[in-house]
């Protein structure tokens, strides 16, 4: 959904949609710099929301909204704060992309930051090994 809703986003993409993404972006960083992990989720969030909303696309935009706010919640929930200045360097290379007209890398890019989000935010269990069925039935 992310990537379709770049793609279409980059098909009306202008100046004024710029100019209020780049604000958007420097909020972001001023709470980056406050350590204000809260407010940093939140405009992450809103962030992909905005997109959204520029995409042109109600259903998508529904769609998107949806899966964002559940995503934060669980970020929430099972996330640990962490720095958002990789993903506001990410959104600021995201809007480049879009300036550029380059549709494709912008694709792209956002996929790697849902991604790279979800490795700097969510704590890694340990992996545990499966169970030796040899050993569970030596005991018989």
């Amino acid at each position: 959904m992310e990537r379709e809703t770049v793609h279409l986003a980059a098909a009306t993409w202008d100046r004024s949609a710029s100019a209020a993404f780049t604000r958007h972006v420097g909020a972001e960083r001023d709470a980056t710099d406050q350590q204000n992990h809260r407010l940093c989720g939140r405009l992450a969030a809103e962030f992909h929301i905005k997109l959204g909303e520029h995409c042109g696309n109600p259903l998508m935009e529904r769609y998107l909204s949806e899966v964002v706010w559940r995503c934060a919640l669980i970020l929430v929930v099972h996330g640990h704060p962490h720095d958002q200045s990789e993903s506001v360097a990410e959104y600021q290379e995201l809007i480049a992309l879009l300036d550029a007209g380059e549709a494709d890398a912008a694709e792209q890019l956002v996929l790697r930051h849902i991604g790279a989000v979800e490795s700097r935010a969510l704590a890694r269990t340990p992996e545990v090994a499966p169970p030796d069925l040899a050993a569970i039935l030596s005991r018989y």
